[in-house]
């Protein structure tokens, strides 16, 4: 007999799937994510980029929830990236594994504490700013100082038990956070209202090629001595 969930909430746009799975278990009022992301075949090595139907089987966490695929994806870059299996695969690899977090992720501590989500942007490497705050994601911990991880027994705390809305940040001006302004109102369809747009070809782009062309330069530009993700802002300042 398969097991269900007695509640279901619906997935969010803005949402990575273990945001997701945090709010299922707190509408199931299970004490940690621990049940359901057993139960739906996660483990600690699962990233973003691992969620692709070809590549991990949705089949558990859609008998859980009674939920189609195409409405769990929702909550990975299967249809922003809107690539088909066996269908441009180097731009696939490229997109996937080389664009998107692993298994490590980047936090908003402030949106964390406001909003109670993981917002899927985050999980794009390149995205190192919260454009709502204008403040870097952190991602490490500050009392364990070990990287901080997608798959959390507790969704708002570190292993070692540290609160994750209760990490300091450090602030951004607006030269540090173009890069994710550009890639947070794209997602949102919304650059009307992201001034430097008339000004940027970038936001005429759709995200996935955004995220191609400043992948491609920043490859070109340190000859493969660099994985994107371990950059620095100072490096993608370059290619505003």
């Amino acid at each position: 007999m398969n097991k269900k969930l007695l509640c279901v909430v619906k997935p969010r746009k803005d949402e990575n799937i273990f945001s997701y799975i945090n709010r299922l278990s707190i509408e199931n009022m299970y004490e940690t994510n621990t049940w359901i992301l057993n139960d739906s075949d996660f483990n600690h090595y699962i990233g973003p980029r691992n969620l692709l139907p070809w590549k991990f089987d949705f089949s558990s966490l859609m008998n859980l929830t009674g939920l189609s695929l195409n409405e769990l994806l929702i909550t990975t870059f299967y249809n922003e990236f809107d690539y088909e299996k066996g269908k441009f695969k180097h731009f696939n690899f490229t997109l996937y594994q080389d664009s998107l977090m692993n298994a490590h992720a980047k936090v908003c501590p402030r949106c964390l504490e406001t909003v109670g989500i993981h917002h899927k942007l985050w999980d794009i490497r390149i995205f190192l700013v919260c454009p709502i705050h204008n403040c870097f994601l952190v991602s490490s911990c500050s009392s364990c100082g070990k990287p901080i991880k997608q798959y959390r027994k507790k969704f708002y705390y570190c292993k070692c038990n540290k609160d994750l809305r209760t990490l300091k940040v450090k602030n951004a001006d607006e030269s540090n956070s173009f890069v994710s302004r550009i890639i947070y109102y794209k997602f949102n369809s919304d650059t009307r209202n992201f001034k430097e747009s008339n000004l940027n070809l970038l936001t005429k782009l759709d995200l996935k090629y955004i995220l191609l062309i400043y992948h491609f330069f920043i490859r070109l530009y340190y000859r493969d001595k660099s994985r994107v993700g371990s950059i620095s802002i100072e490096s993608i300042k370059y290619f505003v």
